[in-house]
């Protein structure tokens, strides 16, 4: 038997380990329900908006944009963090889960149609207003570093030789409807580094075809360097830029 301690009332209580019980009675369990259910008054640390939210939420914030504002400038608490390999594997499994037992199942042509009709119907489609809100607050989390993706390794190599040759740049430079590597604002240039197996890819080539054409036609000159052309010789592919 354990002496444990109640949570609501305070009283000293017997229990058994395996129970792993919080409180003395059956009363104080339901106190202690009501009170998570109930909402209690917020002040927003940013805005200084008073919101309702349930206790059991434990909510800073009074919206989205007041957390983006407030997380602005900070890096993630693991950055720079070492894990022990074990650790590493650790999280590799936990990632990768369990196989899906649907995948390598043999199926007639009727069931392929009725799963396929399914998700035709319970897929959600969203309007073009929603597609560019969604668009706009992903740019903004990239463009602040709020979502901070690693830089790839033919982006380290572009800036190291940029940063050697002391020409000013901007990393991630925002534009009307995407995101740029690189932006050479003295030579109004836009250079960005594409790995060839992503932008081979027909959908992401006509992307980028629709990039250059909206770039272009805001008056910026744009220079596209796959991996290959990169890693053989960054140098010669930063000349090009700089023969405009």
């Amino acid at each position: 038997m354990l002496i444990k301690n109640c949570k609501i009332c305070g009283k000293n209580f017997r229990t058994f380990p395996s129970k792993q019980s919080n409180f003395c009675s059956l009363k104080c369990v339901g106190k202690y329900k009501t009170h998570k259910s109930s909402k209690i008054k917020h002040t927003c640390p940013v805005c200084k908006t008073e919101f309702f939210d349930w206790v059991s939420r434990h909510r800073t914030y009074c919206s989205e944009k007041c957390s983006i504002k407030a997380s602005e400038g900070k890096l993630p608490w693991n950055t720079g963090k070492k894990m022990s390999k074990e650790h590493c594997e650790k999280l590799s499994i936990a990632h990768k889960g369990k196989k899906n037992p649907h995948i390598g199942v043999p199926r007639t042509e009727e069931t392929k149609k009725k799963i396929s009709n399914y998700w035709k119907t319970h897929t959600r489609i969203y309007s073009l207003e929603t597609r560019q809100k969604y668009s706009r607050n992903m740019i903004y989390k990239m463009k602040n570093r709020i979502i901070c993706s690693k830089d790839t390794k033919i982006e380290r190599l572009m800036e190291e030789e940029l940063s050697s040759r002391n020409i000013k740049y901007e990393k991630q430079f925002k534009y009307g409807i995407g995101i740029a590597d690189f932006f050479l604002s003295e030579l109004n240039a836009i250079i960005e580094c594409d790995g060839i197996y992503w932008h081979s890819r027909p959908e992401v080539a006509e992307r980028d075809k629709r990039k250059n054409e909206y770039l272009e036609n805001k008056g910026y000159k744009v220079f596209r360097f796959t991996d290959k052309e990169i890693n053989s010789n960054v140098s010669e592919c930063v000349n090009k830029a700089l023969e405009i």
